[in-house]
């Protein structure tokens, strides 16, 4: 199934990496690679809404084995490549492999690791946001299907999700309060997924414009 192809989008991805090498890579005035990731995040999270909505709407449906291996189609290979890589980086500069770091790495779990044990992944320590897409990628679909399911008018769709939205840190605020670290790190994790809400309810607002009566 075809879905409709954004070409600005492809720009506003160039900008966000551009955002993130120049961070990461000294350039002055670009001190956070954060805005980049976000960025990233709400443009992952307008596309993938608009995806599943669509096969909604015209199937009736959600085909979560070709959903899942589309994004395992588009992730996975990169991602090899990338431990295979440090792999051999770090055995012929530091003389070690780094078994667990790769472990982390393909299981999508280096964010939880970063947050709960402060585990670095040295060479694969940028993994921690590729694992909160992934952890996105396995909910979103559930979150859309009882959404299309239970709610036919997209204007309560959108108040939904922006009510949900403003308890997030809330939500942190009451979690993990005895640790610091672990409560700012839910917090961030908490608001970077309303980032994904908030590019869910475009979705909804840019489906409402093309059909008024929208059920």
């Amino acid at each position: 199934m075809k879905h409709q192809y954004y070409p600005a989008l492809d720009g506003l991805r160039t900008i966000a990496v551009g955002i993130v090498l120049c961070a990461h890579g000294g350039v002055p005035y670009f001190r956070s690679g954060g805005v980049g990731v976000d960025i990233f995040l709400v443009l992952s999270g307008f596309l993938i809404t608009t995806i599943l909505t669509t096969e909604q709407a015209r199937t009736g449906g959600i085909s979560f084995r070709n959903f899942y291996a589309r994004r395992f189609l588009r992730l996975a290979p990169a991602l090899v490549m990338a431990c295979a890589l440090a792999a051999a980086g770090m055995m012929w500069l530091e003389g070690r492999f780094p078994g667990t770091e790769i472990a982390l790495a393909l299981s999508y779990t280096a964010n939880w690791a970063l947050a709960f044990y402060n585990f670095h992944l040295t060479w694969l320590n940028h993994c921690w946001s590729l694992s909160i897409e992934e952890q996105f990628y396995m909910i979103w679909p559930l979150i859309i299907l009882g959404l299309e399911s239970s709610i036919r008018s997209p204007q309560r769709k959108i108040l939904l999700l922006v009510a949900e939205g403003k308890t997030n840190k809330e939500i942190a605020a009451e979690v993990f309060l005895s640790d610091k670290t672990v409560k700012n790190y839910v917090s961030s994790i908490l608001s970077k997924l309303n980032l994904e809400r908030r590019a869910q309810a475009a979705a909804y607002v840019a489906k409402l414009k093309t059909h008024p009566g929208g059920g």
